[in-house]
């Protein structure tokens, strides 16, 4: 069912979907003219990645499906929880219960029942070879890719198109462009941050585990709070910062003490490892944003044009078009005026209601969604 410009069918192999994680990264309506021009990247980069650490096989996804690990339901994005499942299934060592918590938090997920094909001795053996991989940087210098990067969104922002010598902007056609054409970068980027985001959940899977082995899974939290900060506020005593990186050490070496001398050994490259990953994620995110005002710059000086044409002097309204209806629009803007009111309408609608944290197989209809108190 079919609510939003943007939502897609669930899967049918894989039917449970979250909200978890992405929820905060995308916690509002999604605008039609942000996922139909990047939400293909999207799912490409993430399987790309998924494919890259070895979980992602062959046949595990349908060809009829151009979109599985990520979905619009609502008009919310969401996560494939039953994907995600198979981490905690084909890593070595892993759990299905382990992934619910780090995605799920304190969520109760309808129960896993395996199927077919969840387990894959060529992913397990992939994934072994990953997670040694990700174990063995010491280092946010031993990651390849991060500085190339940022030359390269630092490149795309300086091409954005001009018009003769006074640096006035290009015409629409070519503005129109160069937001499309951030599309291979921008899935390249989501790539590289999927792959830094799912090696600090290996890494520090491999953290839980070794605490759980010695039945203090009451630290994880001290441990992992705040671990990939950026350092930038250890001269302050007072900071929020400092006071985790000090529950941090007096859990740590409560920890230690506790460990054989082999586990205490992978327990500081594990530690090591979560740290590195999750400033490498941290850094590939900040990169991704950097990128993101290069197609936003041009957006809005089209959607001015609009405005400046008889559209809508509210420059971000023009976001509820797809992308070849904006392309239409800012050519000329009247006809849009109805659609744009109806969807605006239909946007705050969808606004005031919070989406179900978990969907299974349907979406239920909007009628039963619980509202947001706005008192």
């Amino acid at each position: 069912m079919s609510i939003w410009l943007a939502d897609n069918p669930p899967s049918e192999r894989w039917p449970l979907y979250t909200r978890g994680s992405i929820g905060e990264v995308l916690p509002d309506v999604i605008p039609p003219l942000l996922w139909d021009t990047y939400g293909q990247e999207a799912e490409n980069g993430f399987r790309s990645a998924c494919r890259d650490l070895g979980l992602l096989m062959p046949g595990d996804i349908p060809d009829d499906e151009p979109r599985t690990i990520l979905g619009v339901f609502g008009g919310y994005c969401y996560l494939n929880a039953s994907f995600l499942r198979l981490l905690g299934v084909r890593a070595p060592g892993g759990s299905v219960e382990a992934i619910e918590r780090q995605f799920f938090g304190e969520y109760d997920a309808p129960a896993y029942a395996e199927r077919p094909g969840d387990r894959n001795r060529r992913s397990t053996a992939r994934l072994a070879k990953t997670v040694l991989e990700i174990l063995g940087v010491g280092h946010l210098d031993d990651l390849e890719g991060l500085e190339s990067d940022r030359r390269r969104v630092a490149a795309w922002l300086a091409q954005f198109p001009t018009d003769g010598p006074d640096g006035a902007p290009a015409d629409d056609r070519t503005l129109l462009d160069y937001m499309a054409g951030f599309k291979p970068l921008f899935e390249h980027l989501l790539r590289r941050h999927v792959v830094t985001t799912m090696a600090a959940t290996l890494a520090s899977g491999a953290v839980g585990d070794l605490l759980t082995k010695i039945g203090h899974q009451d630290h994880l939290a001290s441990i992992l709070g705040g671990i990939g900060d950026v350092d930038s506020a250890r001269h302050d005593p007072d900071t929020e910062h400092v006071r985790r990186s000090r529950r941090r050490s007096i859990a740590v070496a409560e920890v230690q003490a506790r460990l054989n001398p082999i586990d205490r050994r992978l327990f500081a490259k594990a530690l090591q490892a979560t740290n590195v990953h999750s400033q490498a994620r941290e850094q590939s995110k900040t990169t991704i944003t950097n990128g993101v005002r290069g197609a936003r710059r041009a957006h809005r000086l089209l959607a001015q044009r609009a405005a400046e044409r008889g559209g809508s002097p509210n420059l971000e309204r023009s976001c509820l078009l797809s992308f070849d209806e904006f392309s239409r629009y800012v050519a000329d803007p009247t006809p849009w005026a109805d659609v744009l009111a109806e969807r605006s309408e239909l946007r705050e609608s969808l606004t005031d209601l919070i989406p179900p944290f978990f969907l299974d197989g349907q979406v239920l209809p909007i009628t039963t969604w619980e509202r947001r108190n706005r008192s």
